[in-house]
């Protein structure tokens, strides 16, 4: 409640990596209609994506994850959620939107606003 997308984003990201970022770009919003988890649940996912840099902390992984590895370009394994599929395709085809403006000085870590 009462988070941007990017405030979420920069939250879930510490929560999940314990890791800082910055938040560069936003790539857009993606959607994979039919996400089914291992335990039966389905949904219709949203997913706003963004482009960060490390700016601190350790990668860890957290009870979400199994593992968490940085790939290059060739090195990324075969994805099945189709909401990550066209987010990486938008980030190679080199889409970038400026983040918003009332957002900026939060995702830089300015603590001043």
């Amino acid at each position: 409640m009462n988070e941007t997308y990017e405030e979420a984003v920069l939250r879930k990201i510490r929560e999940e990596t314990g890791l800082e970022v910055k938040l560069e770009a936003f790539l857009g919003i993606f959607h994979n209609h039919n996400m089914v988890w291992s335990n039966g649940d389905a949904a219709h996912v949203i997913t706003a994506m963004y482009t960060a840099s490390i700016v601190s902390g350790e990668p860890r992984i957290d009870e979400e994850s199994y593992e968490l590895r940085f790939f290059g370009k060739d090195e990324i394994p075969d994805l099945f959620a189709e909401d990550h599929i066209a987010s990486l395709n938008a980030y190679f085809h080199g889409k970038r939107y400026p983040l918003l403006q009332e957002n900026r000085s939060k995702c830089s870590g300015d603590s001043a606003s």
